[in-house]
């Protein structure tokens, strides 16, 4: 039955089936944003991979909105109840609208004006909402004294492009809302200049005697700000990455390379495509994925829950890392967002133990008219069996059958009329009944004339 399974999987993926294209991209429409109710022009979400899709903006409040799930269609991800309001980082179950399938044609709203921050899991049937933490504002930021458009930060830590002169005065403060000066905090000195270390902040109401100080910034470069908040007194901890030497060419050796681009960085980051892979979480436990051809890999591996990296190179495994640019589930999809580093990635995040078929196709190229173009890195990852739970099929009178296992006992549910057996792997049938009793090992389930192997431990 493994073989057959297996075939079933490899099909899906080859044709695509396993991903969740069926639904289109996803795009915002609605009073609350600039498309409207715009279903051919929505505000599309940017693919982050394997059912995951991302935007970014200002909503405003008290208006409605919601997900598009084929443009050009009213097919919409929606919230599951009526009205739903949104005020604060959240996550909300969606059901999927279409003129026909009876789900209610339900809207969000947000409570107040807000810059958000919403993933969409088409997978999960999940929409994620996520607000700022804090703003840089400043001319050391991208949009200078903007504060209607300051810098969102999301989290207590923020890694991105400052930039700075020693010759004019480039400079920021934090701000706790958006297009609002205060509440903000400030440096502890005028023009202190922002160095590697630890800072002292000061919350400032606009109205309890704190100086609007700024911090200067004297180099441009790629910083790393972490704010910690304490009765002692709020600190800011700041390092900045060593600068690039971009005289001259890059220069590298023959071979496949893999470059992604940092926006928020202004970097880029490359990878040479390596001649073996591993799937870990780091060098020491690391499984390979064998080759099948010039930057392609797949096979079954056996993982425990966890984040896992790729890399394809055990003795410096970070220096080899290949990641998604967020977190995405391993099981279920194609995640096409594949960088050249760990440093601020994600993690392949595998939720149960068992089996997984792991494609990794990391050199992609197409050809048109003669001429070889570079296609998106992806990975593909699926369960084919759990530990100690198995889906066995579907029995003649439509009965979905599972067998899972636990405390030494292993149990058939949903087989309908289809008769169940238990065999050893020497052949020894143990049992006819949904639940068989047995000791550690590995045993044969049939339901009807479907077979299943499982294990109990």
């Amino acid at each position: 039955m493994r073989n057959s399974v297996k075939g079933m999987v490899l099909a899906a993926l080859l044709s695509g089936s396993v991903c969740t294209g069926a639904y289109g991209d996803v795009g915002l429409v609605g009073d609350a944003c600039e498309a409207g109710w715009n279903r051919d022009i929505p505000e599309l979400f940017d693919d982050a991979g394997n059912g995951m899709w991302t935007w970014e903006g200002f909503l405003s409040g008290g208006k409605e909105f919601k997900f598009i799930g084929n443009v050009g269609t009213w097919d919409a991800w929606v919230p599951e109840n009526a009205g739903t309001v949104v005020s604060g980082s959240c996550v909300h179950k969606l059901n999927y609208y279409t003129a026909k399938n009876g789900v209610a044609d339900n809207k969000f709203r947000l409570a107040a004006d807000a810059y958000v921050r919403i993933t969409v899991n088409v997978n999960e049937h999940t929409a994620r909402f996520e607000y700022p933490y804090f703003y840089l504002c400043g001319t050391a930021t991208r949009n200078g004294w903007d504060n209607a458009n300051a810098e969102p930060v999301f989290g207590m830590e923020w890694t991105g492009m400052l930039y700075g002169s020693a010759d004019e005065v480039r400079d920021f403060k934090i701000l706790q809302l958006r297009g609002k000066w205060t509440p903000c905090w400030n440096a502890a000195a005028s023009n202190e200049e922002l160095t590697d270390g630890d800072h002292v902040i000061r919350y400032n109401t606009g109205n309890n005697g704190v100086s609007d100080h700024k911090f200067r910034v004297t180099a441009s470069g790629l910083y790393t700000l972490k704010i910690t908040f304490s009765e002692s007194g709020d600190r800011l901890s700041v390092s900045r990455a060593a600068a690039p030497d971009l005289r001259g060419a890059f220069r590298a050796n023959p071979g496949l390379m893999m470059v992604a681009y940092d926006h928020n960085a202004s970097q880029a980051w490359f990878g040479r495509i390596p001649q073996q892979l591993y799937i870990g979480t780091g060098a020491s436990g690391s499984k390979e994925l064998p080759r099948i051809g010039e930057g392609d890999f797949e096979g079954e591996v056996q993982l425990e829950p966890g984040r896992y990296h790729l890399s394809g190179n055990l003795r410096d495994w970070s220096a080899g890392c290949f990641s998604p640019v967020g977190d995405v589930p391993l099981n279920g999809g194609s995640t096409e967002a594949i960088v050249p580093y760990d440093n601020d990635g994600g993690y392949f995040v595998v939720a149960q133990e068992g089996r997984y078929f792991i494609k990794a196709h990391l050199a992609n190229a197409s050809e048109w008219g003669g001429v070889l173009y570079p296609g998106t890195p992806s990975v593909s990852g699926v369960l084919e069996q759990t530990d100690g739970i198995d889906a066995v099929g579907t029995d003649a009178d439509g009965h979905n059958a599972t067998v899972s296992a636990a405390n030494g006992v292993i149990t058939v549910t949903g087989h309908g009329n289809a008769p169940v057996a238990v065999y050893n792997i020497a052949g020894v049938k143990l049992g006819s009944t949904p639940q068989t009793r047995v000791a550690p090992g590995v045993y044969i389930v049939a339901v009807g004339d479907k077979l299943t192997k499982i294990a109990v431990k």
